[in-house]
């Protein structure tokens, strides 16, 4: 009874060794016609690439419904042993007309666009990014003229037409480059003595006539223009103007007063008509002529 046992166990471990090798695939090698496990790479018998299995040569027993039998009509081609690369993009910079793009012809994203910076007079509207440019130049990028410069482009330098008028407001001094309406240097004929007369040497700076008036002040005295009357000075022009010492009404004098004593320290004042308005200045030997305020009468 044992041997018996021991029988049906062996057929039961060869029958089921027989099914599980039945069930096995296998790629039979197209050089020499070894069967190979499906998994192989290369034949065992001849070294050959088993590749080329995938294109109908894999033979498969396939087991259906408990028959054993192998049935050649139901053959299976497997892709056996083929590696896949998968392609990874490698995208260029996308530039002011194409976007980034791949070796393999993939593209990226849109195009930039042109970034044009503006025209000048000296150079056309560029592309910051490529240097493409656009036909054409803008026109000049005129300044102001002023009173020391004419209109002037503030990209190339140019220049033109002529300078401004000064811009004196009602300080008298000109805002821009400081120059006066008019500037005074008191003369005297005899300096550290007595004096009868003084001179005045008086320019007009500005654009339009000045009128001088005929009385000023000298060391604290009155005195009186030699002709006695207003004199009018052109623009640009200077003219020395003397004044003697006026006799008040209390003196009783036949000749003219020699009684002012005049020295590098002399100074006087003076009321000039600009304009329509009045500007107040004081003057000394030295040519210094300091205003201290435009559009009054006498000392601030």
């Amino acid at each position: 009874m044992k041997k018996i046992i021991a029988l049906l166990l062996a057929g039961c471990m060869i029958f089921g060794f027989a099914a599980c090798s039945g069930n096995k695939e296998v790629v039979a090698c197209t050089g020499c016609g070894t069967e190979n496990k499906s998994e192989a790479l290369f034949c065992n018998s001849c070294g050959a690439e088993l590749s080329a299995a995938a294109q109908g040569e894999t033979q498969s027993a396939l087991e259906e419904n408990g028959n054993s039998e192998v049935n050649a009509e139901s053959t299976v081609a497997t892709t056996v042993g083929i590696t896949t690369t998968v392609h990874e993009h490698s995208f260029s910079k996308a530039t002011c007309t194409e976007p980034g793009k791949c070796d393999c012809g993939a593209t990226d994203g849109a195009a930039k666009g042109h970034n044009y910076k503006p025209a000048t007079c000296v150079s056309p509207s560029t592309c910051k990014n490529c240097g493409d440019t656009i036909p054409g130049l803008a026109d000049h990028d005129w300044k102001d003229a002023t009173c020391v410069s004419p209109r002037r482009c503030s990209v190339c330098g140019e220049t033109d037409g002529s300078t401004a008028s000064h811009n004196f407001g009602t300080s008298g001094i000109c805002e821009t480059c400081d120059k006066r309406i008019f500037t005074i240097s008191l003369q005297v004929p005899t300096k550290g003595g007595l004096n009868g007369y003084a001179a005045l040497v008086i320019t007009n700076n500005s654009d339009s006539n000045i009128s001088v008036p005929s009385m000023v002040g000298i060391n604290g005295k009155l005195c009186t223009n030699q002709l006695n009357r207003d004199t009018i000075l052109a623009p640009g022009t200077s003219k020395r103007i003397t004044y003697y010492r006026s006799i008040l009404p209390s003196e009783n004098f036949d000749k003219k007063h020699y009684d002012m004593y005049l020295d590098d320290f002399s100074t006087g004042y003076i009321v000039i008509v600009w304009e329509g308005n009045q500007y107040y200045a004081e003057y000394g030997v030295n040519g210094l002529t300091v205003f201290y305020r435009g559009n009054v009468n006498g000392p601030a």
